[in-house]
């Protein structure tokens, strides 16, 4: 073969299934020769690597008749759609780097008309589908590097006969020219294969290829977002997709839907890119996903994030210089940046986000949480975008808790932020909780101040005889930083001569002076004893303790008269936990506001609401909620007065809380609540979803799109 004019005779097509085929034809003058094309051989390269092999032509009328001399065919069969969907996902450095080799010419591949960068029709994972030489059976990860993938062998196909030899490759991260092997595997006709590769980086595409025994290529697949599979780092993002159809279909589905996202360019008007990473250090152990030299190098390399720490900090500096990114990696210019705790890693729909041009602000984004260790998903969790005033009410000593995505310019951001999530933050929940939680903390911990308030409060507790902790309630008020500004209300709804007694020698004991008994001499209506309180209280904000709490924070109510007196807030609470003391393996979060978690359809659709295991999956964080459990709950006065106090006359006991929660939201105030700081309630069980068909009809839900809009919303994944 010599003188082939290649760039007028190859030419490629794209078929309906996903495959793209190239054929070669000769000119007309050379047609002695064509002969000779029957024993030539077509390769398909990625740098110098074979990746696939044609030895003989295909009949091709299309081609046959076009070129002449139809008798002889012209046409080859190369599958090389996987090889470009991988090209665009791998650096910018691959797509140059992928050429047919024909005899002794070269030619890339993407120089070819269309550039063949329309993949719409392409569907990853096709060797899943039947009638295929080899069938993919599933794909799992073994630890953070191993993936395990099991293929059966169905017989003939293609016109090749088992064995096959199988084989995976994976580009180098920043090097386009380089694809490496990582395995090779013969399957022979008796069924299950095995292949295990140790990748690289678990986070770079995969190539999948078929070859018979003559080493003639019968099919390709790409892996196109391996970290997806189960077990890898982003297996969290799938399972929060939503998917019904089945592991693999649901991987291929996501995987597509990514693939068209990331090749939406400029051009197309979908915007920029997030340009570049926040990691805040704080807490950081050095050991997490994200400040791994291959998850950094794929962000850096891959994708050209400009990666810095909030502040400047010398050990990420250091992990990043090991890793080996320096400045010349950033290749996506613009201020679009996503804000993550050491603890988190960017999912690949925020790599594929575009944010509209001339968004400018920050807001809040929405995050998954997945189990350190198995990688099994927990929560999707959305803050309300409208979040930048809420820095000031986070946790001084601990990173953000939940991302925030930040652009300069005009406008906002937050109509043109996806409900995609934008991070994974990886914790442990399977592990007791801190014995903190049970025991009181000094002074000197200021794990949940705010800053110093100067209003006074009002501690209203409802109790009716003595419980067994109220005085280890008092004891824990008497111990409040801001005690000297606090007055304890005590209503006794009908107490018994004894346990009045006994209620009123524990305050003359512990608050003398500080703490007065009101008397509610009624059936009991914990709405009309806190109404009682409210209207003797002198305090400026008011705080209902239930009698069975012992506040083992000193900060507690300083913390919470804080967060009360912030003019946007309508009701303040924090974390609720029971257990028993000394007994750390029975810890177990009551409580962390109140949530949306679903829809009811008994009759008419109503919103059910509950209060989910959730400290884990937003601690320690300051968050919107829908209501705030009056367990322990802070409010303004004023605000209470404004809304003409609790519905004493409708709800009398149950659902008070998020009846008033609601009727804040619709007032244009937030229910905030705080996991920084906790409390120990020993009363009643966490509430599930509330399926009462009478409370609801009592319960405001007119707009709920505007009070949701304000609110935290909670999904369990798993």
């Amino acid at each position: 073969m010599k003188n082939l004019n290649f760039s007028s005779s190859l030419m490629l097509d794209q078929l309906a299934g996903g495959d793209l085929h190239g054929w070669a034809s000769v000119a007309e003058e050379e047609a002695s020769q064509t002969p000779a094309l029957q024993n030539e051989t077509v390769r398909l390269r990625l740098g110098e690597t074979i990746v696939a092999e044609a030895h003989r032509l295909l009949a091709r009328p299309d081609v046959d008749q076009l070129v002449g001399q139809p008798d002889i065919p012209k046409g080859f069969r190369l599958p090389v759609a996987p090889l470009i969907a991988l090209s665009q996902l791998a650096g910018p450095a691959v797509p140059a780097s992928i050429a047919v080799e024909f005899g002794a010419t070269r030619l890339p591949l993407l120089h070819q008309p269309g550039r063949l960068r329309d993949l719409s029709l392409y569907r990853m994972l096709t060797m899943a589908d039947p009638g295929y030489p080899l069938t993919l059976a599933d794909l799992w990860f073994a630890n953070d590097a191993q993936l395990n993938i099991r293929v059966a062998a169905v017989g003939p196909a293609f016109g090749a006969n088992p064995p096959y030899v199988v084989r995976l490759f994976q580009p180098e991260c920043g090097d386009g020219n380089t694809l490496r092997l990582l395995s090779e595997n013969t399957v022979r006709a008796e069924g299950l294969g095995f292949l295990t590769a140790n990748l690289p980086n678990p986070f770079l595409p995969l190539l999948l290829t078929v070859s018979a025994a003559n080493n003639q290529t019968l099919c390709m697949d790409a892996i196109l977002f391996p970290s997806l599979c189960r077990g890898g780092a982003h297996h969290a993002e799938l399972q929060a997709a939503g998917g019904t159809a089945g592991y693999l279909a649901d991987l291929r589905n996501y995987s597509g839907s990514l693939l068209n996202a990331f090749l939406a360019g400029p051009e197309t008007g979908a915007g920029k890119p997030i340009t570049g990473l926040s990691i805040d250090m704080r807490g950081a152990t050095g050991g997490e996903r994200l400040l791994q030299p291959a998850a950094l190098r794929w962000l850096a390399l891959t994708h050209g994030l400009d990666i810095k720490g909030t502040e400047a900090d010398p050990e990420l500096a250091r992990i990043t210089a090991e890793a080996g990114i320096t400045p010349d990696h950033v290749t996506r210019g613009g201020d679009l940046r996503l804000r993550l705790p050491a603890d988190g890693l960017p999912t690949l729909s925020s790599l594929a986000f575009r944010a509209p041009p001339r968004a400018g602000g920050r807001t809040a984004v929405p995050f998954l949480t997945a189990n350190t260790i198995s990688g099994v998903p927990g929560w999707y969790v959305s803050l309300p975008m409208d979040t930048g005033w809420l820095t000031p009410l986070q946790p001084q000593t601990r990173p953000m808790a939940y991302p925030l995505l930040s652009a300069t310019g005009v406008g906002g951001l937050g109509e043109a932020v996806s409900d995609a999530p934008f991070a994974i933050r990886f914790t442990d929940e399977s592990r007791a909780e801190d014995e903190t939680r049970l025991f009181p903390l000094t002074a000197e911990s200021e794990e949940g101040r705010f800053g110093i308030e100067d209003a006074t409060m009002t501690v209203i507790v409802p109790v009716r005889d003595a419980p067994h902790h109220f005085a280890a309630l008092l004891a824990s008020l008497a111990g409040q930083t801001m005690i000297d500004r606090v007055e304890v209300l005590v209503i006794d709804n009908r107490s018994t001569p004894a346990g009045l007694e006994t209620i009123t020698q524990a305050i003359g004991a512990i608050l003398p002076g500080k703490a007065r008994i009101l008397t509610f001499d009624q059936p009991f209506n914990h709405s009309a004893e806190i109404n009682l309180a409210a209207a003797n209280a002198a305090g400026q904000i008011l705080c209902t303790i239930d009698s069975d709490v012992v506040l083992h924070d000193p900060y507690t109510l300083e913390a919470l008269g804080a967060l009360a007196a912030h003019p946007r807030v309508g009701t303040a609470g924090c974390l609720l936990v029971e257990g028993k003391p000394g007994a750390p393996d029975s810890i177990r979060h009551h409580a962390a506001g109140l949530f949306p978690t679903g829809l009811a359809f008994g009759g008419r659709p109503r919103i059910c609401w509950s209060e989910p295991n959730s400290g884990k999956a937003l601690g320690p964080a300051t968050y919107p909620v829908a209501a705030n459990s009056f367990t322990v709950s802070a409010f303004r006065r004023d605000l209470w007065l404004a809304l003409g106090g609790l519905a004493d006359d409708r709800l009398p006991a149950d659902h008070n809380d998020t009846d008033f929660g609601l009727r804040v939201l619709a007032a244009g105030f937030t229910n905030l609540c705080t996991t920084a700081i906790s409390a120990f309630h020993t009363g009643r069980a966490t509430r599930g979803p509330s399926f009462d068909s009478f409370a609801p009809a009592h319960i405001q839900t007119a707009n709920l799109a505007r009070l949701l809009a304000g609110t935290t919303v909670m999904r369990r994944i798993m």
